[in-house]
């Protein structure tokens, strides 16, 4: 007969083998993989929701042999699977990698004393943050009352509202549920003192304050005297005298 030539068709492509999860912080796991399939031209990542029978697929992954998921939940289980892609279809499936989210970091916030501000916490966050795992905790040195370290300041210049700012701060950066340690050098300790004791802004409410640690703070009363109200001694001291009088009382009150 007369000859005819044809061309089989693309097989499906190899299963990926050897499917290993990590989690890399409170919402991202990275994903790697054998690729068995020269030929593939994606890697299509499927996950089990929480609380769900279900496999959803997500999307294809960055390379061919890894991949990172982000936007998921804190301290939650997870089960991944994936699968080749090419022309001709999809591969059987791999295995499945089950792997649980970090939990979310606690927040270490560093808080200067009368005279200072935040570039002086600066060494004491090194120190930490060299000695702390990076995955669990967070050092924050950005807290800076400028009322601290002003000679001329107005009367509004007092602990409760450097404590109110404190709070603010620690809303804007932590989520709910999220623990705080506080740690206060001098002044900072009482700000901190007073914004536990009072709850401002409802921080106690929605933030676990997991510790507070005092370094240096007056708790019979800084040792108020005349020279801290004279125009000399603000100078010298370069510290606001209004918070240099609330520092005078005694706080086991």
């Amino acid at each position: 007969s007369n000859v005819a030539t044809a061309k089989t068709l693309q097989a499906l492509p190899a299963a990926p083998t050897n499917l290993q999860a990590t989690a890399t912080s409170s919402i991202q796991v990275n994903l790697t993989w054998t690729n068995n399939a020269p030929d593939a031209t994606a890697i299509r990542v499927e996950y089990l929701p929480p609380g769900s029978a279900t496999f959803v697929d997500i999307f294809a992954a960055a390379t061919l042999t890894t991949t990172g998921v982000t936007n998921l939940q804190p301290n939650t289980s997870y089960s991944f699977r994936v699968r080749a892609q090419n022309a001709a279809g999809y591969s059987p499936y791999s295995n499945v990698a089950t792997v649980t989210t970090l939990g979310v970091p606690t927040t270490v916030f560093l808080l200067h004393g009368i005279g200072q501000s935040s570039r002086d916490m600066q060494s004491l966050k090194q120190t930490l943050a060299s000695s702390l795992d990076p995955k669990k905790y967070i050092v924050d040195a950005t807290f800076s009352y400028v009322c601290a370290s002003s000679a001329s300041c107005p009367a509004t210049c007092t602990i409760s509202n450097g404590a109110l700012q404190l709070a603010n701060q620690i809303l804007n950066s932590t989520t709910a549920g999220s623990r705080v340690i506080l740690v206060g050098y001098s002044m900072g300790g009482l700000i901190a003192r007073d914004m536990i004791a009072n709850n401002y802004s409802g921080v106690t409410t929605s933030r676990t304050i997991a510790a507070l640690l005092t370094l240096g703070t007056p708790n019979l009363g800084y040792p108020y005297g005349s020279l801290d109200t004279s125009t000399l001694g603000t100078l010298f001291a370069g510290t606001c005298p209004v918070l240099s009088l609330q520092m005078a009382s005694d706080f086991r009150a």
